[in-house]
């Protein structure tokens, strides 16, 4: 599979606005609600993290999700 800057960007949208409505989630549970796969979301939140946009968490069961 191929990914682009685009796709990647428009990830990051989606992602950002679940975020906003959604704090502090785990990768599964933005997985599962946004349909994306896990390669897609790790792009993303790659992404995001390095805009500075993204706080990350770690919990006992893996990661959670917050934007700053």
């Amino acid at each position: 599979m191929k990914f682009s800057n685009e796709k990647i960007g428009k990830n990051a949208g989606k992602v950002w606005n679940h975020l906003n409505t959604n704090p502090n989630i785990s990768f599964s549970k933005l997985q599962n609600d946004l349909k994306l796969t896990k390669d897609e979301l790790l792009l993303t939140i790659g992404w995001l993290f390095r805009e500075e946009k993204l706080i990350v968490e770690k919990s006992s069961r893996g990661f959670n999700f917050l934007l700053k």
